[in-house]
């Protein structure tokens, strides 16, 4: 899985982003000079799948969501046959609120508005249709969420955000740990699988 900004098709999905503030507009400079026409990644896709391997690889994209680009998504969703497309919320209303380097100060701004608007963005994503949303700072997601899923026969993906090649696979053992309990727990059995950040159902 790529991720959008690194193409210079998705280029439109940071025109607000980099036109927010000077450090976003450097961010992204710095990004758009390295980008690379998305037909490489193609190729490269066409050609990992003519190989044999004794494992599922699916490919995708990581798509940096925001609601004024939906059918700029849904042209690169249509032009190119992805395995999936995962959205992730990385701006609200242009402000990269997750850039380590860019310094605010809780003072600025209303914590609870800006809750209730990257919620909103989320809710936007999903009735979207556009793609899927992965992503939680623990392993897993809430354990009764999880059982509740398991309980309704609803699949469960696992993933690991593979940035490096020594993160390839990472916790999807114990991510199968938790749902196999979580199975038990609502006596009912589920299995799952994942590999390289690719998530599939097994």
């Amino acid at each position: 899985m790529e991720h959008t900004h690194i193409f210079k098709e998705c280029a439109p999905l940071y025109d607000e982003m980099s036109a927010y503030n000077e450090y976003q507009k450097n961010w992204y400079q710095k990004k758009w000079e390295q980008a690379r026409p998305i037909g490489e990644y193609i190729d490269y896709i066409e050609k990992i799948k003519r190989l044999d391997f004794p494992i599922c690889l699916k490919f995708g994209l990581e798509v940096c969501y925001s609601p004024e680009h939906e059918s700029d998504i849904a042209q690169i969703k249509q032009l190119y046959s992805f395995d999936f497309l995962t959205g992730s919320i990385h701006f609200i209303d242009g402000w990269a609120f997750s850039h380590l380097r860019q310094r605010w100060e809780k003072k600025d701004y209303d914590i609870d508005k800006l809750y209730e608007r990257y919620y909103a963005l989320m809710l936007s994503l999903i009735n979207s249709g556009l793609a899927i949303n992965y992503g939680d700072r623990r392993l897993g997601m809430n354990l009764d969420m999880l059982e509740c899923m398991v309980k309704c026969g609803v699949p469960v993906y696992t993933a690991s955000d593979a940035h490096l090649p020594a993160n390839v696979g990472l916790y999807i053992k114990e991510m199968d740990g938790l749902i196999r309990s979580a199975a038990v727990r609502a006596g009912g059995v589920q299995r799952s699988g994942g590999i390289a950040g690719l998530p599939y159902i097994g």
